[in-house]
């Protein structure tokens, strides 16, 4: 069985889909031993005016990459201003991506089956599937489902229909597949959850001491968000939210940001204006992830929009506590009792929240074994399948 794993993410900037897909295809060659698995990464090179808005003129990677253990070929396309301003502007499919995945798409036409990552990887599958016959799955990570097809009808148009021609379409949490059936239709669907990393764990108490002197934690506890720190992750309201910890907790108390985005500005002047010490930690190597998890106390996920939360997976198998809104998988991970509505009463109920777990000495479970072997052996399954029918 010969798969090709086609994914796209930004190679500078690898964080959560890069890690998840770098895993699961371990996972994955793990328990397949009659597999031959290779990974395709797409990259944009800009292209025609792109190239002196975007003031990128080059490569940053080769055609190949040998990291993390893989090897994979990076699919370099041109990325002209003509698909931004359909995607960014008019919401519409990119057009002449399909020009070059036309183009191109040889290189993947004499694998048995394809698994992407992304819309824009499952319209290169379905292209490839129309032309040479060969099925394949989506995996779909969160934007891709419970954002674009909501921007226009064209928008949903395009998604249903990578939706439809997958043999399977694969989802990260079960609130995502919901929201993929309130809009389409007539497509298998399967739960794949992301798996945690065995290095996310609790530590003993002489190793947390270890790593809080590491990192500069005073005696007191830690309340930290980790993510992007954009519109979509409802940032915004972390200076209120501090704020209100810090005014109802009458005990020493930090407050970390781990990672970066637009929005870091607004955060800062919403921390500098409600005179809350914030430290910013930036983006950070996944490596020392499991470090930084021992040394929260509280993990604070507001987002708007989240197709699962691992992040809250990871913090609680560290040993952390977690709270975050009503929104998309959270309840799933970390349960309805630490989730609240993002309404008027939302920076009082999650405050109350965190504030409790900050003086009660309890320790929230990870609900379902979000193991990488479990869902290499489930999508190893799923394929044998499709390919016997």
């Amino acid at each position: 069985m010969r798969i090709a794993v086609l994914f796209d993410t930004y190679l500078k900037d690898r964080k959560g889909l890069y890690n998840a897909v770098i895993n699961r295809t371990k996972s994955l060659m793990s328990v397949s031993d009659d597999c031959i698995i290779d990974m395709y990464c797409l990259q944009a090179q800009p292209a025609g005016l792109n190239r002196h808005v975007r003031q990128d003129y080059r490569k940053e990677f080769g055609d190949e990459l040998n990291t993390d253990g893989l090897t994979f070929r990076i699919l370099w396309y041109k990325r002209y201003m003509t698909d931004d301003v359909l995607l960014n502007r008019l919401h519409k499919p990119p057009l002449l991506f399909r020009r070059w995945v036309k183009r191109n798409m040889t290189v993947l036409a004499d694998y048995d089956l394809i698994t992407a990552h992304s819309a824009r990887c499952g319209e290169m599958a379905r292209l490839v599937n129309e032309k040479y016959g060969i099925p394949y799955c989506v995996t779909w990570h969160g934007t891709d489902i419970h954002t674009t097809p909501f921007l226009s009808s064209s928008m949903k148009q395009y998604i249903t229909g990578i939706l439809k021609g997958a043999a399977c379409n694969f989802f990260v949490g079960g609130m995502l597949m919901k929201k993929a059936q309130s809009f389409a239709s007539g497509f298998k669907g399967e739960i794949l959850y992301n798996g945690v990393s065995e290095s996310f764990r609790k530590y003993d108490y002489q190793m947390r001491q270890n790593v809080r002197s590491k990192y500069g934690v005073p005696k007191g506890k830690v309340v930290a968000y980790v993510g992007n720190l954009i519109q979509v992750k409802n940032v915004a309201v972390l200076p209120d939210i501090f704020y209100e910890v810090k005014r109802k907790y009458q005990e020493e108390v930090s407050f970390w940001l781990i990672g970066d985005g637009v929005q870091k500005p607004l955060v800062e002047n919403g921390l500098k204006e409600k005179k809350i010490e914030g430290v910013f930690l930036g983006n950070r190597p996944f490596a020392e992830m499991p470090d930084m998890m021992n040394c929260i106390d509280v993990l604070v996920l507001p987002s708007k929009n989240e197709s699962f939360g691992l992040v809250l997976v990871e913090a609680m198998a560290c040993g952390a506590n977690a709270v975050g809104s009503n929104a998309g998988g959270i309840p799933e991970v970390i349960g309805e009792e630490n989730t609240f509505e993002l309404d008027k009463g939302f920076v009082s109920n999650i405050s109350n929240r965190i504030v409790y777990f900050l003086t009660n000495d309890v320790q929230q479970m990870v609900k379902k074994p979000f193991s990488w072997k479990e869902t290499a052996q489930k999508e190893y399954s799923l394929y044998k399948q499709i390919l016997s029918s």
